[in-house]
C-alpha cells in the first residue's frame, strides 16, 4: 500500500488534481488502484467518441461529411445486430483482457522507472515534450504494425479481417477485433512509455493517459 499522509497534509504547493491523485493511492494497492484508473480512463476515452460516431450515422446532417459516397455499404446506418455484436466483442476484449494486462502492467512500468502514485506531475513545457513524443512514437509504431498485419496474409486471414468484417462502418467497428489483435495494440500502446522511460527517463504515468484519450478522439 502506498502512504502519502505526510504529503496531503504538509506539503501545500500540490494543486488540486495532485491532491487527488495522491488521495486515490493513499492507504491502498498501488497495483489495484493505478489498474482501475488506466481501465477506466482508456475505456471511456475510446468509448464516448465510438458512441459519438455512431449516432452521427443517424443524423442526416452529418452525411455531407462521409467520406465514401453513397451507395456503398459504408454509408447507410448501421441495424442494431451489427451494432450489438461491436458492443459486446469491445465488453469481453475489456474484461477478458485489458483490465488483466493493466494489472500485470504495473511491476513493469516501476521497473522501467515510470512515476505512478507520487507527484508533482511534469511541468506544462515538460508535460507538452513527452506527451508530443509519446504521441508521434505510438502512432508511427501502430501504423507500422497496421500495415505489416496487411502485408502477413496468413495473419490478416486468420486474425486481423476480424478487424474489417463489419458493414456499414460507424464508431465501434473500429474497436471490434480478435483478441490476438487487442493483445498486440493495447501491448504496443504500454510499450512506448516504457521504452521512452528507460531510454529518456523521468516519465510520468499521467503523460500515458492524455496519449491515449487525445488519440481516442
Amino acid at each position: 500500500t502506498v502512504d502519502n499522509s505526510n504529503k496531503t497534509t504538509t506539503d501545500s504547493e500540490f494543486n488540486c488534481l495532485e491532491q487527488l491523485w495522491l488521495k486515490l493511492f493513499d492507504g491502498r494497492d498501488e497495483r489495484l488502484v493505478l489498474s482501475v484508473i488506466l481501465f477506466t480512463f482508456v475505456e471511456v476515452a475510446y468509448v464516448i467518441p465510438s458512441f459519438l460516431y455512431l449516432l452521427c450515422n443517424y443524423i442526416s446532417f452529418f452525411d455531407c461529411y462521409k467520406i465514401q459516397p453513397p451507395p456503398l455499404p459504408s454509408t447507410s446506418a448501421p441495424n442494431a445486430s451489427v451494432v450489438w455484436k461491436c458492443v459486446k466483442n469491445l465488453i469481453i476484449m475489456s474484461l477478458t483482457g485489458c483490465i488483466q494486462l493493466y494489472f500485470l502492467v504495473q511491476p513493469v512500468l516501476h521497473m522501467a522507472g515510470v512515476q505512478t502514485s507520487t507527484v508533482p506531475f511534469p511541468s506544462f513545457p515538460k508535460f507538452a515534450m513527452q506527451f508530443l513524443a509519446i504521441a508521434v512514437i505510438s502512432d508511427a509504431y501502430l501504423y507500422w504494425i497496421h500495415r505489416l498485419e496487411h502485408k502477413w496474409y496468413k495473419f490478416y486471414a486468420r486474425i486481423h479481417s476480424v478487424h474489417h468484417e463489419n458493414y456499414p462502418l460507424f464508431g465501434f467497428t473500429g474497436l471490434y477485433q480478435h483478441p490476438v489483435d487487442a493483445v498486440i495494440l493495447n501491448l504496443v500502446s504500454i510499450l512506448v512509455p516504457i521504452l521512452y522511460s528507460l531510454t529518456i527517463g523521468d516519465l510520468h504515468v499521467v503523460v500515458y493517459v492524455a496519449v491515449v484519450i487525445f488519440q481516442a478522439f
